[in-house]
């Protein structure tokens, strides 16, 4: 079977069209790319291998052939890693093959069949659209530079398997959202000192060290780090290399930190602007600055009375899930901003509910731009279209043990109230619970049954006067915009 996908390569500063042809028919299994030397065709016949069956595709056991036309750049594949393997599968059989008519098709593939960023997606995203295509695919974290060209849709794909998603019409189309900040409402902008902005890339480079050194209980020592100093909390946590990890950050220009976000589709929002929310400034560890994904109004106009954060286990019941997704949605549609963290269990089904009828801010321990976890990808691009996904890290920072606990001071901080859902006894939502008292701030429990591990947290939280939520009238906040909903 014969299938045919687009896909375009960067030459010299401008992109060349190219039309990737894939033959799948019985004979002696091999596999060959017309006009390329025999070790580049092995390199990438093995790496195409691995990346399919990473993803749970097969390699078909038959006789291959592509093709990569104009004839002229037969002897080259890079970049085009992705539109074959997207050809191979609709060649044989795995993925259908009309899904992929009109569109263009860009990445590199890696062995885990993840997708490896790519020069110059903006030429390759206008040579598409000069040809006609309707939509451009492209490694994830570039879809932000892809919807700057207009015109054309963007699907972003961090790995091979997400193509089943895409032929299935799943995969949303980016080139809708809101990721990248416009000029906003009223004309106001976030903005971020380049000082501020230092502090986050200087975290990035010493999580492995405040791994270390935090480890094996995060929670108790984090939060005293996070709140020192940027030259005393490097000299701490990495006293050796602590002058050069400084001074390498000390040398990011305001040009290249602003390319880092916008690359990124991303933005960032310091405590030296306005518009940073007072609730987190005065926290005496709070952030010097906010990385973040979605709509910077969200965080902006943040009520100081009226958000609400909702924590729990990961590992939630049946009850746990019902009751987070409900208050989740009744609060958010009380008018109240419902935070939380991504994460499994409680949090993931609090940001669920609270999209179904209001607005909602995710905090996470990575860059925003990365889904953490990345089970929550498709939770993470809504929130980032109707909310907004923000960090003290910056854009691309991977996860570390110790961003839990970080990032629970954040959300105690931005919220009136914490209510904690579902929690064992020691816990990172009973961490939160635990910062939010610090702070003077609201406290509430949902309760459960006593036999349940899961309920020794808010439990104890009633006895010691949490105030006991059962829905979300019991929220004073909530039930005061209730009654002025009905008035």
């Amino acid at each position: 079977m014969l299938s045919t996908v687009a896909s375009l390569i960067p030459q010299e500063g401008e992109a060349q069209a190219v039309s990737v042809e894939v033959d799948v028919h019985r004979g002696l299994p091999s596999f060959a790319i017309v006009g390329m030397a025999d070790a580049a065709v092995r390199e990438e016949r093995e790496r195409l291998r691995a990346a399919l069956v990473s993803c749970g595709f097969e390699f078909p056991v038959r006789r291959i052939v592509v093709n990569l036309a104009p004839i002229r750049l037969r002897t080259s594949g890079r970049g085009m890693g992705l539109a074959i393997a997207a050809g191979l599968l609709c060649a044989s059989g795995q993925l259908e093959p009309k899904s992929f008519e009109r569109l263009a098709l860009v990445g590199e593939l890696a062995l885990s069949g993840e997708l490896k960023p790519l020069e110059g997606i903006g030429v390759l995203t206008e040579a598409a659209r000069a040809e006609g295509r309707k939509a451009i695919v492209v490694p994830a974290g570039q879809g932000a530079e892809a919807r700057r060209v207009g015109g054309i849709a963007v699907f972003e794909v961090e790995r091979l398997g997400e193509l089943a998603a895409l032929a299935a019409g799943e995969l949303p189309d980016i080139s809708l959202s809101t990721t990248t900040p416009s000029a906003g409402r009223e004309g106001w902008r976030p903005r971020a000192c380049p000082d501020c902005q230092r502090r986050g890339h200087l975290l990035t480079a010493l999580a492995p060290y405040l791994e270390r050194v935090c480890s094996p209980s995060p929670g108790r020592a984090v939060r005293e780090l996070l709140g020192l100093p940027s030259r005393t909390l490097a000299e701490t946590v990495a006293p050796k290399p602590a002058a050069a990890l400084l001074a390498r950050v000390e040398n990011l220009s305001e040009g290249h930190l602003e390319e880092l976000n916008s690359s990124a589709g991303c933005w960032a929002l310091c405590r030296c602007e306005d518009g940073f929310p007072a609730s987190l400034r005065e926290a005496p560890d709070a952030p010097r600055a906010i990385f973040g994904c979605g709509d910077p109004l969200v965080l902006r106009d943040l009520p100081s009375d009226e958000a609400v954060a909702l924590v729990g286990d990961r590992r939630t019941t049946s009850y746990g899930r019902e009751v987070a997704h409900e208050l989740g949605r009744d609060l958010a549609g009380a008018g109240l901003v419902v935070i939380s963290g991504l994460a499994f269990g409680v949090d993931g089904h609090a940001h669920r509910g609270a999209l179904e009828s209001g607005q909602t801010i995710a905090v996470v321990g990575a860059g925003p731009d990365v889904p953490c976890p990345a089970g929550h990808r498709s939770l993470w691009k809504q929130i980032c279209e109707r909310g907004a996904v923000v960090s003290e890290m910056p854009p691309g920072a991977r996860a570390w043990r110790w961003g839990p606990p970080a990032r629970s001071r954040i959300i105690a901080a931005l919220a009136a109230s914490t209510i904690v859902v579902e929690a064992a006894e020691h816990s990172g939502s009973m961490l939160t619970a635990d910062m939010a008292r610090q702070m003077g701030r609201e406290l509430g429990a949902v309760p459960g049954p006593v036999n349940s591990r899961l309920s020794a947290g808010p439990n104890r939280l009633l006895v010691e006067g949490a105030r006991l939520i059962r829905g979300a009238e019991d929220l004073p906040a909530a039930a005061a915009a209730l009654s002025r909903k009905e008035v």
